[in-house]
């Protein structure tokens, strides 16, 4: 089996959240990341290496009226209370290679809107924390 050196681009991506395709999204990065400690006991070299908790974090970057949206469909117009899950499809159209991801239990952190002289549109930069990256097969 050889190995599979298919690359995506900005234009093989969809997000959706809550089903609903995004056209007004222009940046979005996740990670994740698990707490590791070193286990030290007889001698001065650690015996294993132990896992704890895992940690889920990102943003999503979109336009101002994308995020008017958000609003409109959050709890008392909160966008902070709101909680959805965003779907990332990396579907390129010359290939049958395809990778869907869905982050479960989004949360917004934090928002803030600005614009400067010459700007054409507004961008918000929205830090995420979410439960849990789930790969499709």
């Amino acid at each position: 089996m050889g190995l599979d050196t298919s690359q995506f681009s900005w234009k093989d991506i969809t997000a959706a959240i809550g089903g609903k395709i995004l056209d007004g999204i222009t940046e979005v990065s996740y990670s994740k990341k698990a707490t590791k400690e070193l286990l030290y006991g007889r001698g001065n070299k650690p015996h294993k290496v132990l896992t704890g908790n895992f940690e889920f974090e990102g943003k999503i970057t979109i336009w101002q009226s994308e995020l008017i949206a958000m609003e409109k469909s959050a709890p008392d117009g909160e966008i902070l209370n709101l909680e959805f899950d965003i779907t990332i499809a990396y579907i390129p159209k010359d290939s049958t290679d395809q990778v869907i991801k869905t982050l479960k239990g989004v949360q917004i952190t934090d928002v803030t809107e600005a614009m400067a002289q010459g700007d054409t549109h507004m961008k918000v930069e929205l830090p995420i924390i979410f439960t849990d990256i789930k790969i499709h097969q």
